[in-house]
């Protein structure tokens, strides 16, 4: 009985020295534990890209973002969490990049330095790489104008108000929109490219009559009229 009574003396003795030195370790362990996350929002070359890096835990630490260019190995911006105390705590790191590679590294470490303008971590904890790539916005096509399949039409002409020769045309292509004026012996006096958007035409002539033609890349006419003013 006075065996089994050592025995179990001894036990308890083990089992209080085991506590001792086991459980300042857990709870160390525990202080540098945390919960952390990131987003990144990548837009075209020319347009911001955000990095955000948030969580809590981890007092005592820094927090790095540290962005880097690939193609040259350039750090191009860190960013850190001022407050090693802070818990919950976040930042966010906003650059205009241009197309290329990219990549940026998620640290947390006890301690930080500059080196040739470039900051460097020390002793981290935590540290991740994650890789992206910015392109170039794809050109959009140019607007074309319709294409017709029925020649330039003279809708309507008349005698404006001031005097002049106002003509509408239908269906004008995107050039080569010939409006020629004649005189009566074949003489030509005016002559006009009609742009695309705009069918209008005015032509200040002296009183008279005319013969009006009208064309498209040849020189056959499309349509042929007589107008005339006193």
């Amino acid at each position: 009985m006075k065996k089994i009574l050592t025995k179990f003396l001894l036990l308890l003795f083990i089992t209080a020295l085991i506590t001792i030195f086991i459980i300042p370790v857990q709870i160390f362990a525990i202080g540098v534990g945390g919960t952390y996350n990131h987003q990144l929002i990548t837009g075209y070359a020319g347009q911001s890209t955000l990095i955000n890096f948030w969580g809590t835990g981890y007092q005592g630490y820094y927090k790095f973002i540290t962005l880097y260019n690939d193609n040259t190995s350039e750090q191009i911006d860190s960013k850190f969490v001022t407050d090693i105390n802070d818990d919950p705590w976040d930042m966010q790191m906003s650059n205009v990049l241009a197309a290329g590679n990219y990549h940026y590294n998620l640290v947390i470490s006890e301690d930080w330095d500059i080196f040739n303008s470039e900051v460097y971590p020390i002793n981290p904890v935590l540290n991740e790489a994650h890789y992206f790539t910015i392109t170039r916005k794809k050109a959009e096509p140019p607007v074309q104008p319709p294409v017709r399949t029925k020649p330039m039409t003279c809708w309507q002409v008349w005698v404006n108000e001031d005097g002049n020769f106002q003509f509408i045309f239908w269906y004008t292509y995107a050039n080569n929109n010939w409006v020629r004026i004649y005189d009566m012996d074949g003489n030509l006096v005016f002559e006009a490219d009609l742009p695309h958007d705009d069918p209008n035409l005015i032509v200040d002539l002296p009183d008279g009559f005319y013969i009006v033609r009208t064309f498209f890349c040849s020189d056959e006419p499309i349509q042929e009229f007589l107008i005339g003013k006193s």
